[in-house]
């Protein structure tokens, strides 16, 4: 299994050391990923939450998945 991750599996990130990051649609470099999450970390956390614009019951996934012009970020919420 030489140059590939075992996906799921405990050690997944140990594994995978040798390849560069993927985090989201582009590689970025580790201190890109550490700025953004120090600043989410300093900002107001009433702002971060306006962030989310729909919370929908897992029950309705496909909603939730449904693109829509106002949306930023939709979460999943499990339970009631």
């Amino acid at each position: 299994m030489a140059g590939e991750c075992a996906a799921g599996r405990a050690g997944t990130i140990a594994a995978c050391a040798h390849r560069p990051p993927l985090r989201g649609p582009r590689r970025v470099r580790d201190g890109h990923y550490t700025a953004a999450a120090q600043a989410l970390a300093a900002a107001d956390p009433a702002w971060l939450a306006s962030l989310i614009t729909r919370r929908v019951p897992l029950e309705r996934l496909a909603e939730a998945l449904e693109s829509r012009p106002d949306d930023i970020k939709v979460v999943l919420t499990l339970g009631s």
